[in-house]
């Protein structure tokens, strides 16, 4: 336990033993950036919402998802 005398407070340490979040990279794409970017329409009946892509389809999507994450930047 540690002393803040600025404070007066007692603060205990804490290990943290999660991971902590990259908010730094590119985590997903929504299913209507999905339809834009491909130009495709897709069938969205299940509630895990998983497009049947060809290779190159995928790829696609994985430059315009990294192009649009360095835009932010």
């Amino acid at each position: 336990m540690k002393f803040d005398k600025a404070k007066d407070a007692n603060y205990r340490e804490l290990e943290f033993l999660t991971t902590i979040n990259d908010i730094e990279k590119p985590k997903s794409m929504s299913a209507s950036k999905v339809k834009q970017v491909l130009d495709k329409g897709f069938y969205w009946a299940r509630t895990l919402k998983v497009p049947y892509l060809s290779k190159d389809e995928s790829l696609v999507l994985v430059n315009s998802l990294n192009k649009q994450f360095k835009s932010k930047g």
